[in-house]
């Protein structure tokens, strides 16, 4: 069982390409997990009993990582996207100004993920806040015109949340 990492993805810019996004990053697909390499032979059977699970039912979600970084059947997710599986419990709110996705992710923060959001679309600016209660780390990582601006991760302490 993974330690979850919470994380609040706010998408600020042209209307127009918040749309887009919106529009790109909005899915209904089955769910393919890759198998797992599980040595421990309980996380190994929980493991499969959710991959089976959601790869019965085609899934609806707000935010895929796969929409923007597809996975090839040899690639490993935590490589490429920066965490074990997609985005998980995602929720959406727009503003008149800006796209908040809040979501869970598996061991760490979707970093691969994020870099290919924002080179797709360099007209808008990510802000992504993160934090994992059970190792102790949060953060905070901004790109502006397709390039990253901030990338700050430190130590939780004390309930101080997201970067």
């Amino acid at each position: 069982m993974p330690n979850w990492t919470e994380n609040k993805l706010r998408i600020t810019g042209p209307a127009t390409e918040q749309g887009r996004f919106m529009a790109q990053a909005k899915v209904i697909q089955k769910r393919e997990l890759p198998e797992p390499e599980i040595s421990d032979p309980i996380e190994a059977a929980a493991t499969k009993l959710a991959t089976a699970l959601n790869v019965e039912a085609p899934m609806k979600t707000e935010l895929s990582f796969s929409a923007f970084l597809p996975l090839d059947p040899e690639d490993s997710a935590s490589e490429k996207w920066g965490t074990k599986w997609d985005a998980c419990t995602v929720e959406m709110h727009t503003t008149k100004s800006s796209v908040l996705y809040t979501f869970e992710t598996a061991w760490s923060p979707p970093g691969g993920a994020l870099r290919a959001m924002a080179k797709q679309f360099p007209a808008l600016r990510f802000s992504m806040k993160y934090w994992e209660c059970g190792m102790g780390f949060k953060g905070h990582i901004v790109y502006e015109n397709g390039k990253v601006v901030k990338d700050v991760s430190e130590r939780y302490v004390n309930g101080q949340r997201g970067g």
